[in-house]
């Protein structure tokens, strides 16, 4: 919304002239404009994302596969059973991206908060369930 704006809401607001005659090059004063749009929906929508979000699916990822291998008994087993999660990650991209789905940056904080707190809940589990006489009783 705010690039839009960028070079027409300075006519409109009848600021340009001082904008134009700044000492700036066009290039600066483009890129400038740019960066104005692009930085801020970086900040708010992306930042959030990348550090709450990703490293919650990460940590679900890691968790499950961890308590998915004290379970089998081969390496394979447990690589194509944990490989079922790539199928929740690529629904919500494909959601997103048809539309079907509106991840927004509040959405997408409540789903990291929900994400952690079922990270806690696989962690938790495979502390109680995990037994190292198990793990030996399948050699």
């Amino acid at each position: 919304m705010l690039e839009s704006e960028s070079f027409v809401g300075e006519k409109e607001r009848k600021t340009i002239e001082a904008l134009v005659y700044t000492p700036a090059s066009d290039a600066e004063l483009f890129v400038g404009k740019v960066l104005a749009s692009v930085l801020p929906s970086i900040a708010l929508a992306w930042w959030p994302l990348i550090l709450w979000v990703t490293p919650a699916f990460a940590t679900l990822g890691m968790a499950v596969t961890v308590l998915i291998s004290t379970r089998v008994i081969t390496f394979m087993e447990a690589y194509q059973m944990s490989a079922s999660l790539v199928v929740l990650v690529l629904a919500l991209v494909v959601g997103q991206i048809t539309g079907v789905l509106y991840l927004s940056v509040g959405v997408g904080l409540a789903a990291g908060l929900v994400l952690w707190a079922v990270d806690a809940l696989l962690i938790w589990m495979g502390v109680r369930i995990f037994s190292r006489e198990r793990l030996l009783s399948h050699l």
